[in-house]
């Protein structure tokens, strides 16, 4: 868990949406109809600061923008579990009934259930992306409009009461995750269940310990090593990179080149995390090498520090492709600096 670190969330801030090229914007499919305009339900004066502070942070998050169309909806303000904090609720009752259903459903809670029988241990992963994980289309913005204190505005990625936004949430869940369906995970919308091996029917050695670890259980480090491969489908979609060139007065102004994202085959997406970042600065350089051959001042910025010391010292690394890949980076001069993942702008081009 430590090397899937960047794929967890704990606030807004580090909460990401899908990748456009792999999920495009959503079209709202609709039948003829005459525009509605709602009276907004009006806001009550004791939480009327906490409600506009809500709603300008969800337009700093890029959740709302301004709109000038001829529609309007309401929203509403709940609590939510805690009983303190404020979710905005917009009613989308007249979209709803102008929406052209999608007719894809969730699979039966019971059935998933059913998987966790006989099992030694279990766990559950909530996708915070939300209902934010996929744009709405251009065209279809206008049809969540809805005003506010700070006039009217529109949502940009899909509503949660929108008639159509579990179906394809969950869609665009199995399908990142559909390598691993059914043997060791089985979504359900945001939250995604990890089914452990069946350590009564698979036979006791499961119950011993690791050969390389006789501190942990053999079928505990299977489990691991599952939730592993679930956070880092969902975190990467490939290797994202750029290209740019440094002012030679101001080292800080960059002028970008290239930029570019290389998708991993499904034998690749389940390399481990030092493995998957050597083989990306090696695809990134193979990539890009037709502008970097005989660049001498070349810098390459990196997330992950341990690349450094798998280049000095190739001769430890115990896969033979690997090295190859060393052999064909040291190929190019460079200087390498680590940069911390939240300052790190290729990671945008391949994370979800």
């Amino acid at each position: 868990m430590c090397k899937q670190h960047e794929g967890f969330a704990w606030d807004d801030t580090e909460r990401g949406r899908f990748r456009q090229d792999f999920f495009p914007p959503v079209e709202i499919p609709v039948i003829e109809h005459k525009p509605w305009v709602q009276r907004n339900i009006p806001i009550p004066p004791g939480i009327f600061d906490e409600v506009c502070r809500i709603i300008r942070k969800k337009i700093e998050a890029g959740v709302y923008e301004p709109s000038n169309s001829s529609y309007r909806s309401r929203w509403f303000c709940v609590l939510k579990k805690d009983g303190k904090a404020l979710r905005l609720v917009h009613s989308l009752e007249p979209l709803n009934a102008v929406t052209i259903q999608h007719s894809g459903v969730p699979p039966i809670p019971e059935h998933i259930a059913e998987k966790f029988g006989n099992r030694a241990c279990g766990g559950m992963l909530d996708l915070y992306v939300g209902y934010d994980e996929r744009e709405i289309a251009e065209s279809s913005r206008d049809l969540t409009s809805f005003q506010t204190p700070y006039g009217a505005l529109r949502l940009v990625t899909l509503p949660m009461g929108w008639t159509n936004a579990v179906p394809i949430f969950h869609d665009d869940v199995t399908y990142i995750l559909q390598p691993e369906i059914p043997h060791i995970t089985i979504p359900y919308i945001d939250d995604v269940p990890f089914v452990p091996r069946d350590t009564l029917r698979t036979g006791r050695w499961r119950l011993r310990s690791h050969p390389t670890n006789p501190g942990i259980r053999r079928f505990v480090w299977e489990h691991m090593h599952s939730i592993s491969r679930i956070v880092q489908r969902m975190r990467y979609c490939g290797v994202g990179f750029h290209l740019c060139q440094c002012d030679l007065e101001n080292p800080r102004i960059r002028y970008y080149n290239r930029f570019s994202s290389i998708t991993l085959n499904d034998r690749e997406s389940r390399f481990s995390q030092p493995k998957l970042e050597i083989y990306g600065l090696f695809r990134a350089l193979r990539a890009l090498r037709l502008y970097l051959i005989g660049v001498r001042n070349l810098v390459i910025e990196v997330d992950a520090r341990y690349i450094k010391g798998m280049l000095q010292n190739p001769d430890i690394a115990p896969s033979a492709s690997i090295n190859r890949w060393i052999v064909a980076i040291l190929t190019f001069h460079f200087t390498l600096v680590h940069v911390p993942g939240t300052n790190h702008g290729p990671d945008g081009l391949a994370e979800t």
